[in-house]
């Protein structure tokens, strides 16, 4: 899902909503376009793009049409800065991974746990998420 011109406060805001306005105007009507949003399955993974917009990250969102939800958990996060992607990831028992190919190589860091108070994950070694990749549960 790629973020428009709307305003979240967080990733399970962003979720529970069904339409997103943008900044693009239609040629032929004149008015502003909107992005539609429905699901005739639930999927089982879900990103949320959001580069230049800076949210909370929940840990866990509902989605599902109307009053019908459904599940899902973060599974990792990227970030972007200094011409550099980096990402996180958490596992299903909460521990929380860091990568970076440049600095870890193949291997990831061990970064924490979800558990019990989640850490933010807006931010990671100077860097701003960009995305966040959630599965269902």
């Amino acid at each position: 899902m790629i973020h428009g011109a709307g305003h979240y406060e967080s990733t399970s805001e962003w979720s529970l909503q069904r339409e997103d306005e943008t900044r693009h105007i239609c040629a032929t009507c004149g008015e502003r376009v909107f992005i539609q949003y429905s699901f005739t399955k639930i999927p089982s993974l879900l990103a949320f793009e959001f580069a230049n917009k800076v949210l909370h990250i929940n840990f866990l969102i509902d989605l599902g049409p109307q009053n019908e939800h459904h599940r899902m958990r973060l599974a990792g996060v990227i970030y972007y800065g200094q011409q550099h992607f980096t990402a996180q990831v958490i596992l299903s028992d909460g521990q929380i991974w860091f990568y970076d190919g440049i600095e870890t190589g193949r291997n990831l860091i061990y970064n924490g746990s979800i558990i019990p108070n989640p850490p933010n994950m807006t931010y990671c070694r100077g860097k701003q998420a960009i995305a966040a990749i959630y599965i269902s549960i």
